[in-house]
């Protein structure tokens, strides 16, 4: 078996059909969107007669839904203003008819952008909220899967609560801790925010597996004691066991099935339990495994995801003189040459980095 499949997880569709004929479960929507003169395709005097134009457009098309100001969006060249709909709770099966009507009505008469977000509030009946286990919820969520789809949500957008999690062994459960994590706990709910970004309701079909998979993963952090997702039993592999990984892929010089595999889950590279390991590193052995990484060149998206993760890791790394001889190795011309400048200098202050 390869270390890719032993990694990744699918939810089996006799889970998401069990998922869909039980009636206990509980979703509330929240959409935001931006609405303006020329998408409403109407003159809007001012804020109050934007709401009252959402309101009426959703009298006429039979959706139900509070619509709110959200001053957290953030208008294209500051024409318009910032929307959001707060549906009423609702079963798994209505919310997959809910949401795509919704969807419409925003293609219709507004847009979105990478201020924009959809937030999936999930809870069910039968379940004592404080039984979730919350690692196990977070083990399963599978973040990288959003970022693939939606990538303007990785960073300040919306933090990890995976990467939280492999980061400090816990799950941030207070409302200041976790408000911009991807998962933020609620006292009988749990919220899940990592959907959004450009467009993002024009991508239903890869939203809608999302919403099951978390439906899925959900019930069964909650209720079944032998869930354990694989990629928590991977974070579970001792110190040891992650070193002799390592070992095996620094001494190779060119990529192999086990480093393809690999290189394909980029974030166990960064799990904490090898920090130490890393931390021991000489300037050397650095250069060997930056080397390692920068060259699997699979497609550009893999690279700006690698130099986030390896950013992320020297946020750690205590010595100054040696993180700055990294990032100086890194910045080269020869790794950062063909990809795009203003994509890099993004990252880079998203880590309060300005070097090139």
């Amino acid at each position: 078996m390869k270390f890719i499949d032993l990694i990744n997880e699918a939810v089996q569709k006799n889970q998401i059909s069990q998922a869909l004929r039980d009636p206990n479960f509980q979703v509330g929507i929240e959409f935001e969107f931006i609405i303006n003169d020329q998408t409403a395709k109407q003159d809007l005097l001012d804020e109050e007669s934007a709401f009252n134009f959402v309101q009426q457009m959703m009298k006429y098309r039979s959706l139900e839904g509070e619509v709110k100001e959200d001053k957290s969006i953030i208008p294209e060249n500051n024409d318009g203003w910032g929307i959001e709909i707060v549906t009423p709770v609702m079963s798994l099966q209505q919310s997959l008819i809910t949401i795509p009507d919704i969807f419409e009505l925003i293609e219709d008469i507004g847009y979105t952008n990478r201020t924009t977000g959809l937030h999936i509030n999930l809870s069910h009946k039968n379940i004592n909220h404080q039984n979730i286990d919350p690692h196990k919820l977070a083990s399963s969520l599978e973040d990288e899967r959003i970022y693939k789809t939606m990538p303007e949500r990785r960073g300040n957008m919306n933090r990890s609560t995976e990467m939280y999690y492999r980061a400090t062994g816990t799950v941030p459960r207070g409302e200041q801790e976790d408000k911009f994590q991807t998962m933020h706990f609620k006292d009988n709910y749990v919220e899940m925010r990592g959907i959004g970004g450009k467009d993002y309701h024009k991508k239903w079909p890869e939203i809608k597996k999302m919403l099951l998979n978390y439906a899925v993963k959900y019930y069964l952090a909650a209720t079944d004691p032998s869930f354990q997702s694989k990629k928590m039993k991977l974070i579970g592999l001792s110190i040891q066991e992650r070193k002799k990984i390592f070992d095996q892929l620094l001494q190779n010089k060119q990529h192999n099935d086990l480093i393809n595999n690999y290189m394909e889950y980029i974030n166990e590279w960064f799990h904490p339990s090898i920090f130490d390991y890393w931390l021991k590193m000489d300037m050397e052995q650095y250069k060997n495994m930056f080397n390692l990484i920068f060259s699997y060149k699979k497609n550009e998206q893999l690279f700006y995801t690698y130099l986030e993760y390896v950013m992320n890791f020297l946020n750690y790394l205590p010595n100054k003189e040696k993180r700055d001889q990294i990032l100086k190795f890194i910045l080269r011309e020869e790794i950062i040459g063909k990809y795009d400048k203003n994509r890099i200098r993004s990252i880079l202050k998203n880590h309060n980095i300005s070097i090139i």
